[in-house]
Order: C-alpha cells, then structure tokens, then sequence
C-alpha cells in the first residue's frame, strides 16, 4: 500500500525541519518527537526574546521551547504552536498559544512556519499585527517600544532559492 499524501507530507516535513536544524549551528534544534511519520514536535530555539516584564523593562531570555502539532487535517489545516516557557509578546495569549494568524495556507511547509515562529518570539516588526493582538497588554508595550525591535539576531528567513528551501541565518 503506498503512502498518502498526509503521510508523504509529514515525512517531508521531518526532512526539511532536520536540515534547517542541522544547519542552524545549534540555535534551533528538534528537542522531540511524537508520531511515526511525526504529528508533535518539541522544538528549542536559541535566540533573544522577552520573558517578562519588570515594571515597564523587559527581561530577556535566551531559549525557548515551542511545541508544534500537525492534525488529523494537516496540511489543509494550519499547525497549532504554543510556547513552553514562559514570553510576553502581542501574539502568543497568555495560556502560551502562539497566535499564528491568517497567514497559514497548505503551500507552507513546516520549516517555514518554524523559522516564523523564531520571528515572533525575537518580535520581528513583520510579523506584528496590533489590530488583532493576542495579548493586549503585550501589545500596548511593543507599539511604545518598537525602536527596541527585533531584539534578537538570529535572522530567521525564507529563503527564495530556486529549490523552494528556506534557510537559517544565525548572526553573530
């Protein structure tokens, strides 16, 4: 019996998402996985993004952990994501769940919504969105304090090379 096209994807995503972490000197890494082909990833990111607040300054925090599920319905249906530990930003709610907006089609691969995720928590002006925040008060913050953004550099990109792959760029 061949695969279907569901399990064909998945398997193509466990490739894309082991090289792009292969190729990220140890800044992104795939922490676990659930599933045969994998439906749950634990991911690790080593970049700068905001814990938390002390009074009106951020506290930092340099890893994050993200768990990333695939339905029953991936790829027509969008990947669900939620942070581990703990961040403040305008697009992941309080209970941890990443906002993922409207941006989601079956075209994108999971590599591509990893390296997205690593946009939102370094608060990648590109990714903000204040006219449907997930969290308000997050959200009050960064528009008066955007001169602080992004405030990591690793440069999560997508690449436009000609095989469709996307690349991680971790500056020094």
């Amino acid at each position: 019996m061949s695969p279907t096209v569901r399990h064909r994807r998945l398997t193509s995503d466990l490739q894309m998402v082991q090289t792009l972490a292969s190729n990220s000197g140890d800044t992104l890494a795939i922490e676990s996985v659930a599933g045969d082909p994998p439906e749950r990833y634990i991911m690790r990111y080593r970049c700068k993004g905001i814990e938390r607040l002390d009074g009106s300054r951020p506290v930092y925090r340099d890893t994050h952990r993200v768990q990333i599920d695939l339905s029953a319905s991936y790829p027509a249906q969008q990947p669900s994501a939620a942070m581990l530990t703990p961040i403040f930003h305008p697009h992941i709610w309080t209970n941890n769940v990443i906002c993922l907006g409207k941006r989601w089609t079956p075209a994108e691969y999971l590599d591509s919504l990893v390296l997205r995720i690593g946009s939102i928590i370094q608060y990648d002006p590109q990714y903000f969105d204040f006219g449907s925040p997930a969290n308000s008060a997050a959200a009050v913050w960064a528009q008066q304090n955007m001169r602080l953004f992004p405030v990591g550099r690793c440069n999560f990109k997508v690449s436009q090379q000609s095989t469709g792959t996307i690349s991680w760029t971790n500056i020094k």
